[in-house]
């Protein structure tokens, strides 16, 4: 799956993600398949980004997370690299 960098810079801008979506996201669905959240470290409270509307959710989440883990492992250049971004479920039934 590729993304281009509109795509990533459109799923970024909502990084400034707040109590008010998430609780959106709580209870709306948007699309077919459930809604994703880009999180740091597993904690919900440090919401990155919202990933709504593609076919995979979830496999565009993973994309997502995977590319920002990529980027903060470089930052280190690996070292004590803890791949801090995952994806967790926002309105699963």
């Amino acid at each position: 799956m590729k993304f281009h960098g509109l795509l990533v810079t459109v799923c970024l801008a909502l990084s400034a993600c707040d109590s008010t979506l998430r609780t959106f996201f709580d209870r709306h669905k948007v699309g077919e398949s459930p809604d994703y959240a880009v999180v740091k470290w597993g904690r919900p409270d440090d919401h990155v980004a919202t990933v709504h509307g593609f076919l995979d959710d979830l496999g565009s989440c993973l994309v997502i997370a995977e590319a920002l883990n990529k980027d903060s492992c470089k930052d280190t250049n690996g070292a004590n690299c803890r791949n801090p971004f995952s994806c967790q479920p926002l309105n699963h039934e």
